[in-house]
């Protein structure tokens, strides 16, 4: 209580438990929730022109060389994808809600690694492939 956001340099005490973990930049898992503070990016994937609204929810997970997506109130996103991540050299398939949506190669390109090293200013946490993908309308 009485404390800023650096607690008065009394958050160090922390470091030592933090330095037990290692942060993956590619989980395999993913469940971004929109708060009132809204993002584009969060881990591999994105949104474009203003589409983060707050209180929407995406739920990814890579498995093999397969992508699901679950969404609330989210109508397109970028999945955004690294040889770290899975064989780009073999076909991708992600699905959004119940149907395929993609079932192709996702091609590398210097764009998106110059795109994704712009935005995060960290080489080790390049995308080489996106692919933006809309979720299907329900009959």
């Amino acid at each position: 209580a009485g404390k800023g956001h650096w607690m008065d340099g009394e958050d160090a005490m922390a470091l030592p438990w933090m330095a037990t973990f290692t942060r993956n930049p590619f989980p395999n898992r993913i469940v971004w929730k929109q708060d009132d503070v809204t993002h584009d990016r969060f881990y591999w994937l994105a949104l474009r022109d203003g589409q983060a609204k707050g209180g929407a929810e995406i739920t990814a997970e890579i498995e093999d060389q397969s992508v699901r997506i679950k969404a609330d109130d989210v109508r397109r996103v970028t999945v955004r994808l690294n040889d770290t991540m899975l064989n780009l050299d073999e076909s991708v398939k992600i699905q959004f809600g119940d149907a395929e949506v993609f079932a192709e190669r996702a091609l590398r390109t210097i764009a998106t690694l110059n795109e994704t090293l712009t935005e995060r200013g960290d080489p080790a946490s390049m995308y080489s492939a996106e692919v933006e993908v809309a979720q299907p309308m329900a009959d």
